[in-house]
């Protein structure tokens, strides 16, 4: 099974799915922000961000992220955290996506595409 770009949604369970190819318990994603577009998978949050890059997106405009699928809720299960967000062009030098605007705009589109 390959990264999955969501185009509607997903289910939780399409999710757990996606997730068992990989982690089992964790699945990896990259979000670009300007496009609102979602990919999901991968052995690292670079594969999901090239699948992006490859539909069109900048790579300025695509932040990684995890969702632990132990987790209740959606809320409780997403992480900011990835290698690609390291973005030292744009005085964003930590894997922990900052600041809070960013992050809600990130889960709001997130969540859009998730059925949780």
């Amino acid at each position: 099974m390959s990264i999955r770009i969501i185009i509607e949604s997903i289910s939780k369970q399409e999710l757990q799915e996606l997730a068992n190819v990989w982690y089992g318990t964790l699945i990896k994603g990259a979000v670009d922000v300007e496009n609102e577009t979602v990919a999901l998978g991968g052995d690292w949050h670079i594969d999901a961000c090239e699948v992006l890059t490859g539909q069109g997106s900048h790579k300025d405009n695509v932040w990684g992220f995890n969702i632990l699928m132990t987790e209740d809720g959606l809320e409780n299960a997403f992480e900011y955290n990835s290698m690609i967000n390291i973005k030292p062009v744009h005085n964003h030098k930590q894997m922990e996506i900052g600041p809070d605007e960013l992050r809600q705009k990130i889960f709001e589109i997130v969540s859009q595409k998730i059925i949780w």
